[in-house]
């Protein structure tokens, strides 16, 4: 072989282990990944109240999802808290009264 061949292949090695030195070293000296923001998961997407609801059962409380305004037609007993999406500002002459007379009996609404 000459000289030319042998600093050639000499060259790759070393490189090739300083590669892979460097590799195995790095999760070894706790250099902080930096984590990707993937966005919002899709049961965030489908619930806007769902950070609330966490912090709720965090909290040791019965939590109970529902979407629609049927909910309204039979309100929950006065000891429960009811949070109402900002998008349900619409929801009627009937339901507004007996939400009145709900929160009126002690019922508390966010």
């Amino acid at each position: 072989m000459t000289k030319k061949v042998k600093f050639t292949l000499i060259s790759i090695a070393c490189i090739a282990i300083l590669i892979f030195g460097i590799w195995g070293i790095i999760p070894e000296t706790g250099i902080p990944r930096i984590p990707i923001d993937r966005g919002f998961t899709l049961e965030a997407q489908s619930n806007p109240l769902l950070a609330a609801e966490k912090f709720l059962q965090k909290e040791g409380r019965n939590v109970e999802s529902r979407s629609g305004l049927s909910l309204l037609d039979h309100l929950p007993a006065t000891s429960d808290i009811l949070i109402i999406s900002g998008s349900r500002l619409h929801i009627g002459e009937r339901r507004y009264q007996q939400l009145l007379d709900w929160i009126q009996s002690g019922g508390a609404i966010v």
